[in-house]
């Protein structure tokens, strides 16, 4: 058997700070031009949870 040691230190967790800007900007262009019905559609039967993005009817 080899002596291999396993190694006790915790790697860092690295944390996401989000979309990217890029990102971003292509889905509040795009839902931006979204009719109404679809708005209304989305609000109620996709964006249902109490911390969903909701998106405002214009």
């Amino acid at each position: 058997m080899s002596d291999t040691k396993k190694s006790t230190t915790q790697q860092p967790i690295v944390q996401s700070t989000g979309y990217s800007k890029e990102y971003n900007t292509i889905r509040i262009e795009a839902e931006s031009k979204w009719p109404a019905w679809k708005v209304t559609t989305y609000n109620a039967n996709f964006a249902t949870s109490a911390h969903a993005k909701k998106v405002n009817v214009k």
